[in-house]
């Protein structure tokens, strides 16, 4: 830990590290990566980053057992003292992400056979206040494109976007059989690593 206040900025740098804080306050018991992956419904590449960049700042530590590390906040620590009202306090509030996912849901009537993925920077935690909301459409091959409805839904959406997030929703429509098709092309990887969201 070095002794400035960035140590506390560094904490609190993304939602992706506010997010693994919340759950360790929440389990006490030391949790593996995959544990908090899943839970969090965060890839495993991005916890990692996360975990390493908050056990600098000796917010958390890892006990190792066999190959695997498992997690826990350190409540010995300056930090944990400092932070915990901040920790306990975002109990209450909804994350973005849940934001985002909610609002799509009320805003877009998805057509049958349609599947949206939120996809790239905003559901890896590495997004940027420059960076746009990435949401794939999947529709399916008996369609030439979207249809005029959804399309009209979707214009609404990207203005409730700038409206709550001061960001672009960038929409990519692909059809099914392209995306079954390609999935090792690094945009469809990318989409394939992102997060279905489902009514």
């Amino acid at each position: 830990m070095t002794f400035h206040m960035d140590i506390i900025r560094e904490c609190l740098a993304s939602w992706v590290q506010l997010r693994i804080c919340q759950l360790l306050m929440r389990q006490p018991k030391p949790m593996s990566e995959n544990q908090m992956s899943r839970l969090l419904d965060i890839p495993l590449t991005t916890l990692h980053r996360s975990l390493k960049s908050l056990g600098k700042t000796r917010l958390i530590k890892a006990h190792r057992v066999g190959t695997s590390s498992y997690w826990t906040l350190d409540d010995r620590s300056y930090l944990y003292a400092t932070l915990k009202p901040i920790l306990e306090g975002l109990n209450a509030l909804t994350p973005p992400l849940n934001f985002l996912k909610e609002m799509i849901l009320s805003q877009l009537r998805i057509p049958k056979g349609y599947r949206l993925i939120l996809f790239g920077s905003t559901i890896e935690g590495t997004d940027t206040s420059s960076s746009d909301i990435d949401l794939c459409v999947v529709y399916p091959d008996s369609l030439v494109g979207p249809d005029a409805r959804f399309q009209g839904d979707l214009e609404r959406l990207q203005e409730s976007c700038l409206d709550k997030f001061g960001k672009s929703l960038n929409p990519l429509f692909v059809k099914d059989s392209i995306l079954a098709k390609n999935p090792k092309k690094a945009l469809y990887v990318n989409i394939l690593q992102g997060t279905e969201i489902r009514p």
